[in-house]
């Protein structure tokens, strides 16, 4: 079956400029995440990208750890850059998988939860290695393939199709990072529990933050209501002693920097064995 369009999300991710801001308690927890570990970096970036930046949670935080570098928020929503507000950030429209930026012009690439939406994060991995200039940092946090297993299980009860994304493992993942030519990645995961009263409760969240099934076995028609009614019977055989749905949200944080030899044009590749992967358990 054929991906999801571009321009479906797109109009996914204007719609959620507004609706976002109210629901974005896992966006703004990981944010949160990956800022704490800005001052271990030794950095001192002249340009910031906030590659994915939403309406600008991160802008505040970023300007203030680094009052002397140039701030970019790059998003492919204008509605999401508009939501921003006013401050020191520049606001860029921009595809990441084309990023509108020179080859390595970029000290810092912050980028919260922006992998969960991809495609694919190779052409992304790319784009990051080409704009990153030594010794610059790639800082990043996506979801984990036990995302929402709670929902997958359900639905492989009602029906044969695929509901629910699966995410890259953190294996897997820092393989394409060291193979997108980044160096030193370091990469560790953290399972969280989200309770949900009842799934359309989980489905409101889900639309409100632009997420969509854009998997290869999704139903390409309306799901039935016999599949529904089953769906939703297994759900709530799987509900806790307090009658709530707890969902896991698995988190993959990761870094890398910028390799020795970053030139794209040079024709060098950078190999590093899969076992520098560093991995930390939950």
């Amino acid at each position: 079956m054929a991906e999801v369009p571009l321009s479906r999300l797109l109009r996914l991710h204007r719609r959620a400029a507004v609706t976002l801001p109210q629901t974005d308690f896992l966006h703004r927890q990981l944010r949160e995440e990956l800022l704490s570990r800005l001052p271990f970096a030794r950095l001192e970036p002249r340009l910031v990208l906030d590659l994915g930046s939403g309406p600008g949670g991160a802008f505040a935080a970023l300007a203030n750890r680094f009052p002397g570098a140039r701030l970019v928020g790059l998003d492919h929503a204008p509605e999401m850059l508009l939501a921003a507000g006013q401050d020191a950030a520049q606001r860029v429209c921009g595809d990441a998988n084309r990023l509108p930026l020179p080859d390595q012009s970029v000290d810092l690439v912050f980028c919260n939860l922006l992998l969960a939406y991809c495609h694919s994060p190779v052409p992304v991995l790319a784009e990051v290695r080409r704009v990153l200039r030594r010794p610059g940092l790639f800082l990043f946090s996506t979801l984990g393939p036990d995302t929402l297993a709670e929902l997958r299980a359900a639905w492989t009860e009602a029906d044969h199709y695929t509901h629910v994304v699966r995410f890259p493992d953190m294996h897997d993942l820092g393989d394409l990072v060291v193979r997108a030519g980044l160096a030193e990645p370091v990469l560790d995961r953290e399972t969280l529990q989200v309770s949900y009263a009842d799934i359309d409760a989980v489905r409101a969240d889900l639309r409100a933050a632009g997420s969509i099934n854009r998997t290869a076995g999704r139903n390409p028609g309306l799901t039935g209501s016999a599949a529904g009614r089953k769906f939703r019977a297994a759900l709530d055989r799987r509900r806790d002693a307090d009658g709530r749905l707890a969902l896991t949200v698995e988190v993959v944080y990761g870094q890398a920097w910028a390799a020795a030899d970053s030139d794209p044009a040079s024709g060098n590749e950078t190999a590093i064995p899969i076992d520098a992967i560093r991995r930390r358990g939950p």
